[in-house]
């Protein structure tokens, strides 16, 4: 992934009196990252998207598809134009300082998925004849010109109440621009002129994106203090100690991964499908071209492409909530340093935060019809499901999508969100020496921390952190997925060390070339495995197809998998965390075992899977029982009742050594040759863990529900091996 970085910036600083001074600045960014341009000439580079190969992809998943991604070329511009301005005075007891900061960012970027057509064949038999059964490809730009103008002001006292005693106090106020005003701008415009892209009878508000303003009212108290004792004699050194504590509020803007999936949705951009199914557009005399470009592919099915028909409200759509904005977060300290000898200090402090407005992806129009009327417990008191159309269907389409759910005026869609909210506590404590017996540098510390929140990340991992970005419920994405978060890691070391050898320092004759000048540095951490949530891929649904209570819509258009991230019911915690059973009437349905055995007798699906075995087990011998149909019929609901991020991987443990030796040549030269080691101890450091139960009892790379031993390790990336790596090199000095 080619990218440049380029910087340039100006600073003026001028001193008003011998107790005011001030700073100016003035600065120029440029940051441009390539997805594609590879040497072959299939994927251009993101100035040429247009000219970009079509995907090649068949039915199944036994033949492997060909061709660039259909996302593929894309790319990122950030020009970042920044005028700071930071003033500050001492008066009397009071330190004042304040200053503002405006930023400008322009960022064109380049992405629109299918912009050069994707070509999908039934097998081989009919890519030999050219015959696809679908085409797909996109009419929109792919250019967004994202502009964002951004404010920052703060003012602060650095207040000497006493000589031991300082108060700081603080206030700022954040302003971040809107970029989504860009999509209601495109769709405007789309929708002008005599060739709309959507259906003119429709009303803007279903074919425009709508404007969303942009937050004016972040602002951010801080308060803090530091205290320095002047009793408790050897216990607190007498001027050896001080007390610090805190509070700020601050804020975090969104990140642009949001607004470029919404630019590849409706209203944005209409994603045009010809197919061979009946009642659809007919793909009709067109073929995969001897030279598919993108250009060629545009032109070719340019009289097949349809506009001002369709209703945006039929496609997937992925939006943002109407009143989005920036994350905020409470952050406070409370902490103690001691100075225990000359260049020796010992911290120990209380650090937590609690977030609010965090962003989240969610179903912004769940389909409840199904589940109120199989499991109506499950359904919010006050939701009810559509029941009147109010989409317009254009050719091919036989279903209105929002028949079922919450809004009759939305489809699917898929919205970010500032639902979501965390919990951050940890004691933190630190040991740090700065040339200790005039040879040693050491700083070590150690965290136990608690962090909890209701989803970790926007995106879904298949691995550790965040497993599955959307909750288990398509109703309920707080409170019954509020568990561990995905960066929760309980206990956490680390040691950074530097020793000079003392020996022979000046390295004077014989013996002092040979022992002189050697040292040795490292680095050491350990901490707690990363938190995943079992869920599962295809086990619900496998039995007998996807279940009428899920959003199985919006799940095959967002989730990544068949199931609906569902999580699985709870046996014995203590059993061993890769055993799973599965009822038996749902074992013979989905894999034709245990038809002679009752259907709520409980089967391993370890043994299912590994041997095709019937093994009944027991609930105490299992650690999870598989979501299925039967099960949500015994629990009496179709959602799991395991924690979100219930597990752990594997710890990480990893020492990285140096030795050195310098060799003083001449007074201004110098030869330092040096060994590094990495991960010198050798310990495996897995890269993830395989989350999926229905992967329960194989053992494959990279395949085998709850054993992180089967991802990589270590440094060569291979399973199982820790991968020590020793390097040699010589630095020359002068």
């Amino acid at each position: 992934m080619p990218a440049l970085s380029q910087d340039y910036g100006f600073s003026w600083v001028r001193t008003l009196s011998n107790r005011m001074s001030n700073e100016f600045r003035a600065s120029y960014g440029r940051l441009s990252v390539e997805f594609g341009g590879n040497t072959l000439g299939t994927v251009p580079n993101q100035g040429n998207i247009g000219n970009a190969l079509a995907r090649i992809s068949f039915n199944g998943t036994t033949d492997l598809a060909f061709g660039p991604g259909t996302t593929e070329p894309q790319g990122r511009i950030v020009n970042t134009y920044q005028v700071q301005d930071n003033w500050n005075w001492f008066l009397g007891r009071h330190g004042l300082k304040a200053g503002v900061n405006f930023t400008q960012q322009r960022s064109p970027n380049i992405f629109l998925p299918n912009f050069n057509a994707s070509y999908r064949f039934t097998d081989w038999s009919a890519y030999g004849p050219d015959t696809p059964n679908r085409i797909q490809i996109a009419q929109g730009n792919p250019s967004l010109n994202f502009r964002e103008n951004d404010t920052f002001v703060y003012f602060g006292d650095d207040f000497k109440v006493k000589s031991n005693f300082t108060l700081n106090l603080g206030l700022t106020y954040t302003y971040f621009g809107q970029p989504a005003k860009l999509f209601h701008d495109i769709t405007a415009k789309n929708q002008s002129g005599s060739n709309p892209l959507w259906n003119p009878a429709l009303p803007t508000s279903v074919t425009e994106f709508p404007s969303i303003p942009a937050p004016k009212n972040s602002w951010g108290p801080g308060v803090g203090f530091a205290w320095t004792p002047r009793f408790g004699g050897r216990i607190v050194g007498s001027g050896k100690t001080v007390v610090r504590g805190g509070y700020r509020l601050v804020y975090d803007p969104p990140f642009y991964n949001i607004y470029t999936n919404i630019a590849s949705s409706s209203p944005v951009v209409f994603l045009q499908t010809l197919s061979t199914a009946p009642g659809a557009l007919p793909v009709g005399a067109h073929q995969l071209l001897a030279n598919p470009t993108g250009a060629n592919n545009r032109a070719d099915l340019a009289p097949a492409l349809v506009r001002g028909v369709f209703d945006p409200r039929t496609f997937n759509e992925t939006d943002i909530s109407p009143n989005f904005g920036p994350q905020k977060t409470h952050e406070w300290s409370l902490g103690i340093q001691r100075e225990l000898a000359q260049g020796v200090v010992f911290e120990a402090r209380y650090v937590g935060n609690h977030a609010l407005n965090l962003f989240q992806s969610i179903n912004g129009n769940p389909k409840i019809d199904g589940l109120q009327a199989a499991f109506p417990n499950a359904v919010p008191s006050g939701l009810t499901p559509c029941t009147t159309p109010t989409t317009i269907l254009g050719p091919g389409q036989k279903t209105h999508p929002e028949l079922g759910r919450v809004n009759c005026n939305l489809g699917v869609v898929r919205q970010r969100s500032n639902t979501a909210y965390s919990d951050y506590n940890s004691a933190q404590f630190e040991l740090r020496s700065t040339q200790l017996w005039h040879q040693l540098t050491l700083k070590t510390n150690y965290t136990f921390s608690k962090t909890t929140d209701n989803a970790s990340e926007i995106f879904s991992t298949f691995g550790g952190g965040g497993t599955q970005a959307f909750s288990q419920s398509q109703v309920n994405f707080t409170g019954s997925e509020h568990g561990s978060s995905g960066i929760d890691f309980p206990n956490a070391w680390t040691m950074t060390a530097y020793e000079e050898i003392p020996f022979y320092r000046s390295q004077q004759g014989f013996l002092g070339r040979i022992l002189g000048g050697w040292g040795i540095s490292g680095t050491y951490f350990i901490t707690s495995g990363q938190p995943y949530t079992p869920i599962q891929f295809a086990v619900n649904s496998g039995i007998a197809g996807q279940q009428p209570y899920y959003d199985n819509g919006f799940v095959n258009a967002f989730y990544g998998t068949v199931d609906q991230g569902l999580r699985p019911f709870l046996g014995n915690p203590s059993a061993p965390i890769t055993q799973v059973g599965i009822f038996a009437a749902d074992a013979c349905n989905g894999f034709g075992i245990g038809c002679d055995q009752a259907a709520t007798t409980l089967l391993s699906l370890n043994a299912i899977n590994a041997t095709g075995s019937e093994t009944v087990v027991t609930n105490k011998d299992v650690r999870f029982i598989a979501n299925t149909p039967t099960a949500n019929t015994v629990f009496g609901t179709p959602f799991g009742n395991v924690a979100r991020n219930y597990a752990r991987d594997a710890w990480s443990n990893i020492g990285n050594f140096q030795f050195f030796k310098t060799i003083k040549v001449k007074e201004n030269f110098k030869v330092q040759w040096h060994m590094s080691m990495l991960n010198v101890f050798n310990h495996p450091n897995f890269s993830s863990v395989d989350p999926f139960l229905d992967d329960a009892g194989l053992h494959s790379e990279g395949t085998g529900f709850g054993i992180p031993a089967l991802t990589s390790g270590g440094l060569q990336h291979a399973v199982g091996v820790p991968g020590r790596n020793i390097s040699f090199g010589l630095k020359l000095l002068w």
